[in-house]
């Protein structure tokens, strides 16, 4: 191997690992983003839960004063 050989061997070698790094970090980059957005539904999920639950208990008082309206 002549030296222009052997530099054209080393580029393509420090090609494909430059994009392989650059693949892995893509992956990474994708997955994160897909794992903070996975993080907000599931917030938001238990936002809304809590909010039912406290929107059930109004109700339920609510509902409660009106049966006793009801029973006087």
């Amino acid at each position: 191997m002549n030296i222009k050989q052997t530099m054209c061997y080393d580029n393509d070698i420090i090609e494909k690992k430059l994009m392989k790094e650059t693949y892995e970090k893509f992956l990474i980059d994708f997955i994160n983003q897909k794992n903070d957005i996975l993080l907000i539904q599931k917030t938001s999920e238990i936002e809304l839960s809590y909010k039912l639950n406290l929107l059930n208990d109004i109700i339920k008082k609510i509902q409660s004063r009106l049966d006793n309206i009801q029973k006087e």
